[in-house]
Parts: structure tokens; sequence; C-alpha cells
């Protein structure tokens, strides 16, 4: 059975701004984090697997779908089987 893994992609940039916290917002708009992740290249961290929801990114929950998958199962459906496999519960968390 397949688990579930979070993995943080990091990168730098630079931005042109009159202030850090211009320069803050232009690295946090929207349109600039797209054009970021299609130019920049990424580097992916260690893979910690995920057991309960509580261990998701922020703005991720059961019901998002992972990437990876069948582009149709979502989190809820693989974290259940997946604790159980290994004799927890969604509560105990990590460990």
């Amino acid at each position: 059975m397949q688990k579930l893994y979070r993995i943080e992609l990091t990168t730098s940039i630079v931005v042109v701004a009159d202030t850090e916290r211009d320069a803050l917002d232009v690295a946090t708009n929207t349109s600039t984090q797209r054009d970021i992740v299609r130019d920049a290249a990424l580097e992916a961290g260690f893979p910690v697997e995920v057991f309960s929801p509580s261990e998701l990114p922020e703005g991720w929950d059961d019901d998002c779908i992972p990437y990876g998958g069948d582009g149709n199962t979502r989190i809820a459906e693989l974290m259940r089987p997946n604790a159980e496999i290994r004799g927890r519960t969604l509560a105990d968390g990590p460990g």
C-alpha cells in the first residue's frame, strides 16, 4: 500500500522592491509564485511520512488529493488504512 509523505520544496529568488515589506509582497503574490514554480529549480527536502491531518502542510486537509496518486483518491482515504496497518489511530500522530 502506498504511504503519504510531506516534503518541503524550497527555492531562492531575487525581487526588486522599495522596502523589505514590498519585497515580501512581491514574493507572496500568487502570480509571482506561479512564475517562480515555472522558472526556478525547487529543492526537495527529506520526506516525512504523514499519519494524521495535523501533520499536513498549511492549507492542506484530509479532503485534498495528493500529488503522485490516481488524481481522485483523497488524503483521508489513504491516511486511515496506512495508520491502521501500522497499528496506530489517526489521533496518535507521529512517532
